[in-house]
């Protein structure tokens, strides 16, 4: 925390951004844990400024929107919470939180440090077997962030460059939930649990992604 604090104060920012470490990963595939790894290590050094923020982690993949790892103005997270309704999400809220600090922040430090410890072995999105439809509800509830997320852009339309890359972001959310699916979910409950991902994401959505699956032979985008 200090280090994130002295890196707010000296270059005035209004979000600060650490690298992480991955613990408990003794018995993760070495895959997995090289994936995980960059994700959270993905920072950008530096300022940035305005929409340069948005633009460096939406589009260009610069810097990662984990919230883990970071420090943030209050005004800006404040400004954030004041534009999101109430809604259910144990998935995906990084991303979409992330993204409302970004429009309301002026200024990113990113710093090569770390900050964080990342326990890689618990989490809705660990590679578990899944036996109830509580948990599978759980994971289909990424869908409600993009939910929320659209129904703010009918009433403030994105730069067509970000509503692209959100478009990207959740294709790869929604083929995740598929791969989990297929991986995951136990045989008995795989009928249900494919009727509730159909009902978060809309059935047309989903057999559009499975298409997309089927062609690419993996998920088309992997963020």
């Amino acid at each position: 925390l200090s280090l994130l604090y002295e890196a707010a104060m000296s270059c005035d920012a209004d979000i600060v951004h650490g690298k992480a470490e991955i613990i408990h990963d003794e018995n993760l595939p070495e895959n997995r844990r090289l994936s995980v790894l960059k994700k959270i290590e993905l920072i950008h050094e530096g300022v940035l400024e305005g929409e340069d923020i948005t633009d460096d982690f939406l589009c260009n993949g610069g810097h990662s929107f984990f919230l883990c790892g970071k420090l943030f103005r209050s005004e800006a997270l404040k400004s954030a919470y004041a534009l999101l309704p109430n809604f259910y999400c144990t998935t995906g809220e990084d991303f979409l939180l992330y993204y409302f600090i970004c429009m309301n922040a002026k200024r990113y430090v990113g710093i090569n440090e770390k900050v964080y410890r990342y326990d890689i072995d618990t989490g809705i999105t660990s590679e578990t077997l899944i036996s109830s439809l509580d948990r599978w509800k759980r994971v289909c509830s990424v869908a409600s962030a993009f939910t929320v997320l659209y129904s703010v852009f009918k009433e403030s339309p994105p730069e067509d460059r970000h509503r692209a890359a959100v478009q990207k972001v959740c294709i790869s959310y929604l083929a995740n939930n598929i791969k989990q699916l297929r991986a995951c979910v136990v045989p008995e409950l795989y009928d249900q649990a494919y009727s509730m991902l159909c009902e978060y994401w809309g059935s047309s959505f989903v057999k559009r992604v499975e298409s997309m699956l089927a062609d690419y032979k993996g998920s088309p985008v992997d963020r």
